[in-house]
């Protein structure tokens, strides 16, 4: 008798996440992104939380959308704070000296940015140094004191991204709680695998009976090891030039008339 045996009982025959995101685009929210902003950036980003996930379903996979456009969010308010503090920097400078009159706010703020950037060129880097010396500031000093003029920006922006940490830790949560029961399913099925193979191998090994296992890409045999053995030296003998007649001959021979003496 042949026992069939379907090891691996749980088969993912869910779509692959990138093509189970695609499919749920319309549904998923994201922000509209800036000029300077790269779409497969954020949607690798997306692909990348997905796949941490072990076959995520679509409610996962919209949780998932959501935690990324959270990451994003802070990405972009890290910036702002820089993007005030550099204002404030500049505003400082342009109120400096005799340069206030000659120079607006903006020219000093791109001029400050490559020099902080190591961008500027000879001239605009002493430009700087100039109005600084003037100031009686050092860089340090300055950034100082432009943190306290936007402070009360700043704090705006690091609020909102108080914020997005809340939302992504309720979203972590229920992330990891439809994330579970997928594994816990799946670990169920694998235990339950184990066992009847487990029961199935007994029966090769003690009644001598083939085990059929079947897979994705095709099945195989289990056999004892001596029942292996015992059909390879059947394969040789039958191997044997007139061997196949010599046993079905022998085997027909009554025991009355085999020989009780050897001729060698």
């Amino acid at each position: 008798m042949l026992y069939n045996v379907h090891f691996g009982i749980y088969v993912d025959v869910a779509m692959p996440v990138e093509d189970k995101s695609k499919s749920l685009l319309p549904f998923l929210s994201s922000p509209k992104l800036l000029p300077d902003e790269s779409e497969a950036e954020f949607q690798s980003g997306l692909q990348s939380l997905l796949s941490e996930l072990d076959n995520p379903s679509p409610l996962a996979v919209a949780l998932v959308s959501q935690l990324n456009e959270c990451l994003w969010w802070i990405r972009r308010h890290t910036v702002d704070k820089e993007l005030l503090l550099h204002e404030a920097m500049a505003r400082l400078l342009s109120k400096a000296g005799s340069y206030s009159e000659t120079y607006d706010n903006r020219k000093v703020s791109e001029a400050l940015e490559r020099y902080l950037d190591g961008r500027a060129d000879k001239d605009e880097a002493e430009w700087i140094d100039e109005i600084l010396a003037e100031s009686k500031l050092t860089l340090s000093d300055l950034r100082v004191r432009a943190f306290k003029d936007a402070a009360r920006h700043i704090k705006m922006v690091d609020d909102l991204i108080h914020r997005q940490h809340q939302t992504m830790r309720h979203l972590q949560r229920s992330i990891d709680s439809i994330d579970y029961k997928s594994r816990l399913i799946k670990r169920m099925d694998l235990e339950l695998a184990a066992l009847e193979s487990k029961q199935s191998v007994k029966g090769v090994l003690v009644n001598h009976e083939p085990l059929v296992i079947t897979g994705k890409r095709g099945n195989a045999v289990l056999l004892a090891e001596d029942d292996w053995n015992a059909i390879n030296e059947t394969l040789h003998l039958l191997s044997v030039p007139g061997m196949r007649e010599s046993i079905l001959e022998g085997m027909q021979e009554s025991i009355d008339s085999a020989a009780t003496e050897l001729n060698w």
